[in-house]
């Protein structure tokens, strides 16, 4: 549901107000992780970035340098943003913690994904790996003083557009004892234009566990296009189950 456009929005926002972000993607290549940023803030089209779309002389030549323009922009913004994205694959978090304590003004660690991290020590299973994990990276919260996002994978074989709960996060019931927030996403609805293809997706943003503030559901609209989400001035109600009576 874009949870790592929602990690990069978030990063992007601490990012600015001058604190620097370490962003540790095991998922993507940094170069993918850029066209997300770069689509975000030149309200360019990922399809546009990926197929390079812009260097297409059959388009109009006003267009292509309008894009070129945004995107000559945005890259030199970006260049100047404190934002460090690390694409090494399973990593672990002494190696996370030893090179945050070398930065300065840090701000904002993300972590795409827990599961995809290298765990130092030996478990007897794969539920008590992930567990020990996520303890490591709250006590290296604690020692840097920084918040760190983690994103999860969820276990669920069910519908994707059922709103999620605790128990569904992948490998570990300690995933939630460990964090000191839990937001959980999903997909509410899909929005078709008139072609029939997903424009946008109506997206839930559920914060089911916060020991130091409220609880609840915000509802936000999706833009896989563009990377963005936008909060929508509307409720959220948990759809009712529809019963037959005999």
């Amino acid at each position: 549901i874009g949870k790592t456009a929602f990690a990069l929005s978030l990063a992007l926002n601490v990012a600015k107000s001058g604190k620097t972000v370490c962003f540790y993607s095991m998922e993507m290549e940094s170069s993918e992780i850029y066209e997300r940023l770069l689509s975000s803030m030149a309200k360019i089209p990922m399809n546009t970035l990926i197929d390079r779309r812009f260097q297409d002389k059959k388009r109009p030549e006003s267009v292509r340098n309008e894009e070129l323009s945004r995107i000559e922009k945005s890259t030199q913004h970006l260049k100047n943003l404190p934002l460090k994205i690390n694409d090494k694959p399973n990593i672990s978090v002494n190696e996370i913690r030893t090179q945050c304590r070398m930065i300065k003004n840090l701000g904002l660690i993300v972590v795409d994904y827990l599961q995809l991290m290298k765990s130092t020590k030996k478990h007897d299973n794969r539920n008590q790996e992930v567990g020990s994990m996520s303890r490591e990276l709250k006590i290296l919260a604690s020692e840097l003083s920084t918040p760190i996002l983690c994103l999860s994978q969820l276990n669920r074989t069910n519908d994707e557009e059922k709103r999620p709960s605790p128990c569904d996060l992948r490998d570990s019931g300690e995933i939630e004892q460990n964090c000191s927030k839990l937001i959980l996403m999903w997909c509410i609805e899909k929005n078709f234009n008139e072609f029939g293809a997903v424009q946008s997706k109506t997206v839930g943003v559920d914060v089911a566990l916060n020991r130091r503030g409220n609880s609840g559901v915000v509802i936000m609209n999706f833009n896989g296009n563009y990377m963005t989400f936008t909060e929508l001035n509307r409720k959220y109600e948990e759809s009712k189950v529809k019963r037959d009576w005999r």
